[in-house]
């Protein structure tokens, strides 16, 4: 299939048989011959099954999250993940080459961790916003869980806000390894621990945190818990995201329930895989939860949950400029600062050097039945004048990474002043493919916080505002339109 043919749009309902081959079943493993309306499958022994969705992720981490979340039920359950079912579920306007990400990345992992896929479907249709994929995935019981009895320990694996931290470096544009998502599971660990008899009781942290995590063991077990949060093994600069580490995202962590006497072998499993782990405290006979001697009955959803959805790439850059643009969309006041060209949005680069490291809009913020509408896709090189505008911006001073354009109007000149910042003043001039704003900076050979044009002949007053990040900038807009209003 041809370059093109990948960033064609598929068409509705089931994928053509054609691009199911080319862009899905060649990254699944597989033993069987896949046939029309379903599969036989032979099981023997205790099967342990589980289902998930998974959505609202960077496209990019979708297959592997969809494995893992469903694997690691299978894993907790003290059993080894055989089969897996994936429904693929995709919205108008997605690419066969989107797909094939999604496709390749599942696949990825279920031949990492020796699942076979043994059916499934994939199609587009309308009603579905973002991409989902939807996995049930059957397991072979290794052994029985056991009764947790008072003075079992209490294990907490992994680092408590792993998963925050990504999420919050993700929309706010912060430097993150790329890849940082693929330590967020822990199947590997749960795999481990299945074959330690004295490990009695395993539980994934997902939705609620690790608070959350707890009160579902109290609840499903019917047992007490006694919980020192100051033991934590907490990812290191958690704290600095004015986030309650008992209820972050924590995607990856494990909770298990250990007899005191295996500790030590528990130990030595968890230091060969070389993750962190914490003795955080014990059951108790009361059965309830109890965390830092105060009875918890229920835990609130942190306020980094309502990220996913909005958060569009493991590119940091990307997603946060992806995230500023969703809230720009739902401000409809936004649009009276919306000139006749439109509005972007542009970020760079740490240390960019040419137009392709610098995001933007491909297309714009225009004004659509009186609100904000943007049209286009965030990628790297999407605006030619604005990128080309903060280069020049960054020769001086390096630490201004992002930009925007807005209408001219005197009001919002009136806030800008009000808000201290530094205002140049851009002569009326107009040369054929040049931006009159960059001249300025190049000759000025200082950077202001605010640049206003006047307008010159075919060309509109507007007005180009610098900060540190997208996020910088959307609180200044916000600013400006309630000051203004």
């Amino acid at each position: 299939m041809s370059n093109n043919d990948e960033n064609m749009s598929l068409g509705l309902g089931k994928v053509d048989v054609k691009i199911l081959k080319e862009h899905v079943l060649r990254y699944f493993p597989k033993t069987f011959r896949p046939s029309l309306d379903g599969n036989i499958l032979a099981l023997s022994g205790k099967v342990v099954i589980s289902h998930n969705p998974a959505l609202g992720v960077p496209l990019e981490t979708l297959g592997f999250f969809a494995f893992h979340y469903t694997a690691c039920n299978i894993a907790v359950k003290f059993a080894t993940p055989k089969f897996a079912i994936c429904g693929i579920y995709l919205p108008p306007g997605t690419t066969a080459k989107e797909l094939e990400v999604i496709a390749k990345e599942f696949g990825k992992e279920a031949k990492a961790y020796g699942v076979e896929i043994v059916g499934g479907h994939t199609g587009v249709y309308e009603g579905i916003n973002i991409p989902l994929v939807s996995t049930t995935m059957f397991g072979i019981k290794k052994r029985e869980s056991r009764v947790a009895k008072i003075g079992d320990r209490v294990l907490v694996v992994g680092e408590v806000g792993a998963e925050a931290y990504w999420l919050y470096s993700l929309a706010h544009g912060l430097d993150i390894k790329e890849d940082f998502w693929r330590k967020l599971t822990c199947l590997p660990i749960a795999l481990k621990l299945a074959n330690v008899k004295g490990v009695k009781v395993m539980h994934d942290v997902s939705e609620g945190g690790i608070k959350g995590s707890l009160l579902e063991i109290v609840k499903w077990l019917n047992v007490g818990l006694s919980i020192r949060s100051r033991d934590l093994p907490l990812f290191e600069g958690i704290n600095e995201l004015g986030v309650d580490p008992l209820i972050a995202p924590s995607y990856g962590v494990l909770v298990a329930l250990v007899d005191s006497g295996s500790l030590e072998e528990v130990s030595q499993v968890l230091d060969h895989l070389g993750v962190p782990y914490s003795i955080v405290g014990k059951v108790i006979h009361e059965k309830r939860l109890l965390i830092d001697g105060k009875v918890v009955i229920r835990a609130v959803r942190s306020e980094l949950d309502s990220l996913y959805g909005v958060i569009s790439s493991s590119d940091p850059i990307i997603s946060c400029l992806g995230r500023v643009f969703k809230e720009l969309e739902e401000m409809p006041e936004f649009s009276k600062l919306v000139p006749q060209v439109g509005t972007n949005i542009v970020y760079a680069k740490e240390g960019a050097k040419s137009l392709s490291d610098v995001a933007g809009l491909s297309g714009r913020v225009v004004v659509s039945l009186g609100r904000p509408k943007v049209c286009g896709k965030v990628v790297y090189g999407g605006s030619k004048y604005l990128a080309s505008f903060l280069l020049e911006v960054m020769k001086f001073d390096v630490s201004k990474r992002a930009c925007v354009n807005i209408k001219a109007d005197k009001n919002v000149m009136r806030v800008l002043k009000e808000l201290k910042l530094s205002i140049r003043y851009v002569p009326p001039i107009r040369v054929e493919d040049v931006c009159p704003i960059t001249m300025v900076v190049k000759c000025d050979k200082k950077v202001y916080d605010a640049y206003y044009y006047p307008g010159a002949h075919g060309i509109e007053p507007s007005i180009v505002i610098l900060a540190r990040n997208p996020s910088n900038l959307l609180d200044i807009l916000k600013e400006v339109i309630n000051r203004v209003n």
